[in-house]
């Protein structure tokens, strides 16, 4: 099973970055490689279902995860029904006057993808590299809001 952890500094409080990953509207703005959301309601409870699609290395694959924690301000976490096994979730801790948001993510590429060594390891870099940037535009668009808030 790969493993991506990664963690990105938000200027703003807990509350507001944990919210704005609660939101599945925002989610186009800011999961870099992924599209299509469907959620089944418009924040995370358990038992939420979203569908998406994930492109990496030319490849789409559906998928579907199911929200399995939610502890408001600081966590939401989720597991794969469909498209990839594993789980993942988010974590948002204080760090002075931000909030570290963490992002974790266990899986397993199905069988059907094309299982020459080079090409898995090619697909999880990717997957890495769309998580930073994910990050990245989760952290651009928070701190953005926040300004915008405090203007």
């Amino acid at each position: 099973m790969a493993r991506v952890e990664l963690s990105t500094d938000v200027q703003a409080p807990p509350q507001a970055v944990f919210d704005y990953v609660d939101t599945h509207d925002n989610y186009p703005e800011f999961m870099y490689g992924f599209s299509n959301f469907e959620a089944t309601t418009p924040r995370h409870q358990v038992g939420t279902r979203l569908k998406m699609e994930g492109k990496a290395a030319g490849i789409t694959l559906p998928m579907e995860i199911e929200t399995t924690e939610v502890v408001p301000g600081r966590k939401i976490a989720w597991r794969f029904s469909s498209g990839l096994s594993g789980q993942g979730e988010w974590r948002f801790e204080p760090v002075g006057d931000a909030t570290r948001a963490i992002c974790v993510f266990d899986y397993e590429l199905p069988m059907g993808i094309p299982g020459q060594i080079a090409d898995r390891v090619m697909l999880e870099r990717e997957v890495r590299s769309d998580m930073e940037k994910t990050l990245s535009l989760l952290k651009e668009k928070v701190e953005a809001k926040q300004r915008r808030m405090a203007a």
